[in-house]
């Protein structure tokens, strides 16, 4: 075998380029193949050193067949842990941001509410003191804590003596009882830890959500475990018809569930790398077929005295192997440094925090493995290609009358066969990553409808509300002074209050009925509902089209009133003024309020750019004193100086309530970047595809074609010795790329289209790029055949008939 290496490689380095232009070939497509396998490792194969790992999953609802959010109403949970048989135990946990003391301001983090039970998940004891306990849970227990050991040394600076200390966690004073070790966070990313508090009452449709995390019963697989699941929520369904009507439930791995909403993406990558690795290889062998095919002579020749085929054939095979080690050792090079880039981007993002601390994009033995699975791989196709392609010539024909006699029949099929190939899945990548490039770039640079620039963001509360201000009243009050402090700051500058910013993401939003409408079926139509303040039209720079903006006197005690938005008129009230209608909203309850529009205003995109539902859609704004919402959203403007206007914001919230800690303080355009949630890196995977799949495609499709064309040479002289002119020559060596463009091309664009058909709902305003690109696409590759074929198919006419007919 080692001979045959060192010969293998002696021919590689007598003809260089061919060497080289392979090499590189190969490694392109490895490159990306090995980048996307460790992506979807890190992303949905990552496994966690704790007991009995590949049984844990999380329950996830479903709204009418479709995901809704990784958390449960705890009243199903409830119901689902009663009922169950396919799970060991089920366990209740909440994420909520709590506010602990800090040097000037109070400082937030994620915390984790846990029970006791759920510390067996993962089986980690703690580094200092002890983890939460029953006892800890129980009503009328001290308050306690658990703590990371990267928290404790960050903010404690690592105190000895931190077990048995007392700090307040949004007010509370709490007692730390236990330190984890370095490193570890539970569920997600959270490094502080309190007992989970079951509520005293609870009801079907109350809206105390919980994450349920389980661990499967040994020899049950998630489709066991889903459809068990499943029949539970039927069974509440059928019993609150009201409130359980259309919700479901799901069972999913642990490391998927908090990337489950991008697997699509990220499918479609893997499916792009494995299609574009499929390119590589047809254009690798095709080079290596027509270097077999020039060696022809030599093959024979050794043939003839005495070589035996299976010796010839591990030359062929040696080659291929020096070929593709040398491609997988430079696409390891890239790939490692294209997952390192990948992980600055990630780190670089204003949620970094808070993403899934097994998310770390890298080189893991399961990739390394997938690499030499494809080095393997890469070593049969374009060795035995060539080898096949040899083991079907005649021989002694060569040996008689040189190569001068071109192909075959059926390797002339054959090399047709490649250039169909290489023209549909061509045609399919370069029109796929054209539409997501674009798509991508669409979002990433989306028009929002109201001013982003110089604009400071905080948020206060989560979906629990705001810590410390669960009354209605006591929101209102706090909401109040910090309107106050808002106006107070130097230069007066402009301020919005709302429970969503545009491009934050769309509410939940709410069923209305216009005024004298008849509603069928009830199938009530939808619209977001924001609550504003009065400076918010004004501050974010989104006119009002007619009427009047919302204002100060629009309190609680008057008139209930809205401004919609253009898309909600045209909706309701085609061709009329939509001044002084009135509509109703939670139209499918009893006692849904009647709102009367008072001004018109300009769409805005309120969710994020990049799904189907998150375009514009019909909105409605009340104003913030007649609709209290349970966390805001502040947005101050500034001038120019961000890091100035964030500290002005931050004094106006402490001014309001100096034990308030505000998340997500950064910029408006930070905040919308943090929302499209790594686009950008995936923009650059795909232009990446895009530009690859382009190379790819005209040297490929190129090389065949031409090759066909240069085959044919001894063919030509033929015909023009017995008096065929150039057009009938041209025109014969035409007819067989049109052909083969006939047949791959419209192959290619539909499988193209089908790919972007079926991403449409992870796209934004893609519009005419789809038809544009398939037309691109269209004259690249017919340009492509167009030249392949004339530009030997001249070359060869210049040839005298008795040149053409001696030409080898």
């Amino acid at each position: 075998m080692w001979t045959d290496l060192r010969y293998a490689l002696r021919l590689l380095l007598k003809a260089p380029g061919f060497s080289l232009l392979t090499l590189l070939t190969l490694a392109a497509g490895l490159a990306f193949a090995i980048y996307m396998a460790a992506a979807i490792h890190a992303i949905a194969l990552t496994r966690l050193p704790w007991p009995a790992f590949d049984r844990l999953v999380v329950i996830k609802e479903t709204y009418d067949g479709r995901e809704n959010g990784s958390e449960i109403r705890y009243s199903d949970f409830v119901e689902y842990s009663k009922a169950q048989t396919r799970f060991e135990h089920l366990y209740p946990t909440q994420r909520n941001r709590v506010a602990i003391g800090g040097k000037r301001y109070p400082e937030n983090f994620v915390a984790a509410r846990l029970t006791a039970g759920s510390w067996a998940l993962h089986g980690v004891q703690p580094l200092l003191g002890r983890k939460l306990e029953a006892s800890d849970e129980l009503s009328g227990a001290a308050p306690v804590m658990v703590i990371g050991a990267d928290l404790w040394q960050q903010h404690f600076a690592k105190d000895p003596a931190i077990i048995g200390s007392q700090i307040k966690v949004d007010g509370v004073t709490t007692t730390i009882v236990g330190v984890m070790p370095a490193g570890f966070r539970f569920p997600i990313s959270e490094q502080l830890w309190l007992p989970f508090a079951a509520p005293k009452h609870y009801a079907p449709g109350d809206d105390n959500r919980v994450t349920i995390l389980a661990r499967l019963k040994p020899g049950v697989d998630i489709a066991e475990a889903t459809a068990d699941i499943s029949v539970i929520a039927q069974r509440l369904a059928a019993d609150w018809p009201k409130t359980n009507k259309v919700i479901g439930a799901m069972v999913v791995p642990f490391v998927q569930s908090p990337t489950q909403g991008v697997s699509t993406m990220y499918l479609t990558l893997g499916g792009a790398a494995g299609l574009l690795l499929l390119l590589v290889w047809i254009n690798a062998g095709n080079l290596l077929l027509a270097r077999a095919s020039e060696r022809q002579q030599e093959t024979a020749i050794r043939s003839a005295l005495g070589a035996p085929r299976h010796r010839l054939l591990r030359h062929m095979l040696a080659e291929g192997l020096l070929l593709s080690v040398g491609a997988c050792l430079v696409g390891l090079f890239f790939a490692a440094w294209a997952l390192a880039a990948t992980n600055q981007v990630l780190l670089a993002m204003p949620s970094a925090p808070e993403a899934p601390f097994w998310l770390q994009f890298g080189l893991s033995l399961p990739t390394v493995l997938v690499a030499m699975g494809l080095t393997l791989v890469s070593t049969l196709v374009i060795g035995l290609l060539p080898a096949w392609r040899n083991a079907r010539t005649d021989l002694m024909m060569v040996l008689r009358d040189g190569t001068r006699h071109g192909q075959g029949r059926a390797a002339g099929r054959f090399s047709g066969s490649l250039v169909v190939i290489q023209i549909a899945v061509s045609s399919m990548l370069l029109v796929a990553a054209c539409v997501l490039t674009y798509a991508m770039y669409q979002t990433l640079h989306a028009d929002y409808g109201c001013r982003v620039k110089d604009v400071a963001t905080a948020r206060l509360g989560d979906r629990n509300g705001v810590s410390g201000y669960r009354d209605k009243a006591a929101r209102e009050q706090l909401f109040q002074r910090l309107d106050t402090a808002l106006r107070s700051l130097p230069g007066q500058p402009r301020f919005a209050l709302t429970n969503a910013l545009p491009g934050d993401g769309r509410t939940e939003g709410t069923l209305v009925q216009p005024e004298g409408q008849a509603i069928t079926d009830g199938r009530y139509p939808d619209a977001g509902l924001y609550s504003v303040n009065s400076t918010y039209f004004a501050a974010l720079e989104i006119p009002i089209l007619s009427g009047r903006p919302l204002n100060d006197q629009d309190r609680a005690d008057t008139l209930k009133v809205a401004v919609v938005d253009t898309a909600f008129a045209n909706q309701h009230w085609p061709g009329l003024s939509p001044l002084g209608k009135r509509f109703r909203i939670n139209a499918a309850e009893p006692d849904g309020e009647w709102i009367t529009v008072v001004g018109v205003s300009r769409p805005v995109v309120q969710g994020s750019p990049s799904g189907g539902d998150n375009s514009v859609q019909a909105n409605i704004y009340r104003p913030l004193r007649q609709t209290v919402p349970d966390t805001l959203r502040i947005a101050l403007v500034g001038s120019g100086d961000m890091a100035s206007t964030l500290a002005l914001l931050r004094q106006a919230i402490s001014r309001a309530d100096a034990n308030l800690a505000p998340t997500e303080l950064f910029s408006f355009e930070q905040l919308h970047e943090d929302n499209t949630g790594g686009l950008d890196l995936m923009g650059a995977w795909f232009v990446a595809l895009g530009l690859i799949s382009l190379l790819l495609a005209v040297s490929g499709i190129y090389g065949i074609t031409a090759r066909a064309v240069t085959l044919r040479t001894h063919e030509v002289g033929v015909r023009r010795a017995v008096g065929a002119t150039d057009g009938a020559i041209v025109w014969l060596l035409l007819r067989r790329g049109v052909r083969q463009l006939l047949i791959g091309l419209p192959l290619g664009l539909l499988l193209g289209w089908g790919v972007t058909t079926a991403m449409a709902e992870l796209l934004y305003q893609v519009g005419l790029a789809v038809p544009l690109a398939m037309l691109l696409v269209s004259l690249l590759i017919s340009a492509v055949i167009l030249l392949a074929t004339l530009i030997p198919a001249r070359r060869v006419i210049a040839l005298i008939p008795s040149a053409a007919l001696r030409y080898e």
